[in-house]
């Protein structure tokens, strides 16, 4: 893992796509059938290859790697909790996080509250929706 604070994406178009070329204003591929599952409308993610409504911005760094296994500060994968899927991790910290998401059978991303351990397990990349949140570490295991 490495930190999110070199090759990310603008706060403006926070989520990685194109194989971190670009990076997309919504979390959500645009639906566009030639595509097939690079395209179809479910959640953006490092492999998509659509951005809904065309709102994107090329990679300022040239590839970004944000949604690829980095941790994002001050950000949260909100939703698409596993069930049984949120706890308190003893260490209290992400890497904690990030050992049980691994442990566990379906976890595709977590988030992570710093200021008391909850851990929350996610069974989709970036979560249902993926925002700027305060007290948050994010991380999509699916890289």
């Amino acid at each position: 893992l490495y930190s999110a604070d070199a090759g990310v994406c603008p706060k403006s178009h926070p989520n990685v796509y194109y194989n971190g070329k670009y990076c997309c204003k919504v979390n959500k591929e645009k639906h566009y059938k030639p595509q097939k599952s690079k395209c179809d409308g479910s959640v953006i993610s490092r492999s998509s290859l659509c951005c809904e409504r065309d709102q994107f911005t090329r990679c300022p760094s040239g590839i970004c790697n944000n949604a690829a296994c980095a941790i994002r500060n001050e950000w949260d994968y909100w939703g698409a909790d596993m069930k049984g899927g949120r706890s308190k991790v003893a260490r209290r910290n992400v890497g904690a996080c990030i050992a049980k998401c691994r442990r566990t059978k379906g976890c595709r991303s977590l988030a992570y509250r710093p200021s008391d351990g909850t851990c929350w397990l996610k069974h989709t990349s970036n979560g249902a929706r993926s925002k700027a949140q305060r007290d948050r570490q994010s991380v999509n295991m699916t890289c």
